[in-house]
């Protein structure tokens, strides 16, 4: 709904089913889509600048292991 509030989606009938509902990317959602990849690749370019290739794999590695502890966890 907020996606939808926000512009970033559309929400309409499906055709085929009255009950559902198809989620289609609108311009603004696509191109929110298309500045988040420029600005994380940036990132990642600037990490690598700074780490070297190993350092932001070990980077990425520990994230992702962060990641996946935190998904693991019981809610508090």
């Amino acid at each position: 709904m907020v996606l939808t509030t926000m512009g970033y989606v559309a929400r309409t009938p499906d055709p085929t089913d009255g009950r559902a509902k198809l989620v289609m990317l609108t311009e603004a959602g696509q191109r929110c889509l298309d500045d988040d990849e420029k600005i994380i690749t940036e990132l990642q370019r600037q990490i690598t600048a700074t780490l070297g290739e190993r350092g932001q794999t070990e980077v990425r590695r520990m994230l992702i292991r962060l990641l996946d502890q935190a998904s693991s966890s019981p809610s508090r």
